[in-house]
């Protein structure tokens, strides 16, 4: 199911974020502000969280999402009762704002954590200008759930990547533009690795 693909991956993405114990975490492309949510409430020692999406619905739908958690859907995701939910909710530095992932509202080195799930794979042509804007915004680390070449390991897979999927880049670009690689390692679900 959607949802548990969906617990699966924000855990490990929190499970990151344990590991390195960042202050400001950014997510690019954070639709309707869920991923946050979760986050929030896994990573209670982090000072903030902030989400740009490139809609303006998207960014209404977080909003209201913020004002009025989805408590079920969070106690299934998190493994949280609603009242640990809603304490470590409250008075929380969340914000969500309208923008584009290619040119990021935000000074140089103002997130110590990046993620995506599933966004740069949707800008084909302009991919290397996103992962640019987010290692400018970034002084920490990153971790980017995105369809890479390498993530498809047979033939099917990868005609799928060429008639169907849009986004052919290796995780080696991404090393060329100035990250550098701790780990590409595959999820626990359908042809994802990270």
């Amino acid at each position: 199911r959607a949802i548990d693909s969906r617990k699966i991956t924000l855990q490990h993405i929190s499970s990151a974020i344990r590991s390195v114990a960042p202050k400001h975490v950014l997510e690019l492309g954070s639709g309707i502000g869920i991923n946050i949510l979760i986050l929030a409430v896994l990573n209670p020692e982090v000072k903030s969280f902030k989400g740009i999406e490139l809609t303006k619905k998207g960014v209404e739908q977080a909003k209201a999402m913020l004002q009025n958690p989805p408590i079920e859907e969070l106690i299934y995701l998190t493994e949280c009762d609603e009242q640990t939910i809603r304490a470590r909710l409250a008075h929380r530095d969340i914000e969500f704002v309208e923008g584009d992932i290619l040119r990021l509202p935000w000074k140089d080195k103002t997130f110590d954590f990046v993620f995506t799930c599933w966004v740069i794979e949707q800008i084909p042509r302009d991919y290397k200008a996103a992962f640019l804007e987010a290692k400018r915004v970034l002084s920490g680390h990153a971790i980017f759930i995105e369809e890479f070449y390498e993530a498809q390991e047979n033939m099917f897979q990868r005609l799928h990547l060429h008639n169907v999927d849009y986004f052919h880049a290796s995780y080696h670009e991404v090393e060329a533009l100035g990250f550098k690689t701790l780990r590409f390692e595959p999820m626990p679900i359908s042809k994802i690795k990270l």
